[in-house]
């Protein structure tokens, strides 16, 4: 039910009705004494219900306004009872409403007051940064080419190299060995050697090109090996020089991946502290308001009875004069 519909059933109708059918004097001035209080406290809630007192004031003041101000500046009217005629006895209700009063003094008092609770301040959530999506790239790392480990293990020149200088070295051999024998069968043949001082000397000559290849041969390996050893000291140096490289940037990247890191985990401890100052901030301006409420609220229900009770002496008085 919208807060018009329940005003004008709850009152302005029963009001309107009573208005019309009643006679002049001081039952019809307490009446709109108290529509005036009723339009009061229905109004006090706010929202539309404020919105709808603001219109039934207007409707009052142009149907009622007259009467009731004239009714303000003379409260006993032609044919009332005055003060000193108030029958000994009657109830404060009667008295309140013929004199303006409006309510019981009970109403309106500080203890029967419903606190009103402002709600709890918004909490603000930090804004944080997922930390496991900071990227953390791993170093490139270089490999060791099996060019560099066959350096390293010693070998000296290749297998093909190699076979190839001995092979060489036995066909240079032998073919001075063959001219060689060639010429000295010439020379032997000149010189009339037969028989076997001609093939002792040829012995001498096959043998020797036999201890050539042999001295040839050695001299290969003694070369391989030299290779091999200068080829193990450059392997070791260039593998040494690659693990060095690839720890230098292996520390390099870890270096910069725990920044990364590190300034996240600091910018969401700023987003935090941020968040949770405001959230504080938010927080003591409730409780600022909600006190601020609670005062007003109390100092207004003391108000309003300090008024009643002012207009409570003013009547007392009035009918002590009149006595």
């Amino acid at each position: 039910m919208s807060a018009n519909t329940d005003w004008v059933n709850k009152y302005q109708n029963p009001f309107d009705q009573k208005m019309a059918s009643m006679p002049d004097g001081p039952e019809k001035t307490a009446l709109m004494q108290q529509y005036v209080n009723d339009m009061n406290d229905y109004g006090a809630k706010g929202g539309d219900a404020a919105k709808t007192i603001a219109g039934a004031r207007s409707s009052f003041d142009k149907y009622y306004g007259d009467a009731y101000k004239a009714s303000q500046a003379a409260p006993a009217t032609a044919g009332a009872s005055t003060p000193a005629e108030t029958p000994a006895g009657t109830d404060w209700t009667t008295i309140s409403n013929a004199y303006g009063l409006g309510a019981p003094p009970a109403v309106g008092m500080p203890s029967t007051l419903n606190r009103i609770h402002i709600g709890d301040a918004p909490q603000a959530q930090a804004s944080l940064m997922d930390l496991n999506a900071i990227p953390q790239p791993v170093a490139t790392q270089q490999t060791v080419s099996p060019e560099v480990l066959a350096m390293k293990s010693g070998q000296g020149y290749s297998p093909a190299i190699l076979a190839q200088m001995k092979a060489n070295a036995i066909d240079t051999a032998s073919q001075a060995g063959v001219a060689q024998m060639g010429q000295m069968k010439r020379i032997l043949g000149q010189s009339g050697v037969r028989g076997g001082a001609n093939a002792a000397v040829q012995g001498d000559i096959a043998r020797q090109a036999l201890q050539n290849q042999g001295t040839a041969l050695g001299n290969i390996d003694i070369n391989n090996a030299q290779v091999g050893n200068e080829n193990a000291k450059f392997g070791i140096g260039q593998e040494n020089q690659i693990g060095q490289s690839n720890m230098a940037s292996a520390n390099s990247m870890a270096l910069a991946n725990a920044n990364n890191m590190f300034s996240g985990l600091q910018q969401n401890q700023t987003a935090q502290n941020q968040t949770n100052q405001m959230n504080t901030g938010l927080n003591f301006q409730r409780q600022e308001n909600q006190s601020n409420m609670d005062f007003n609220t109390q100092k207004s229900q003391w108000d309003e009875l300090n008024k009643r009770y002012g207009q409570s002496q003013n009547i007392l008085g009035s009918w002590g004069a009149a006595a």
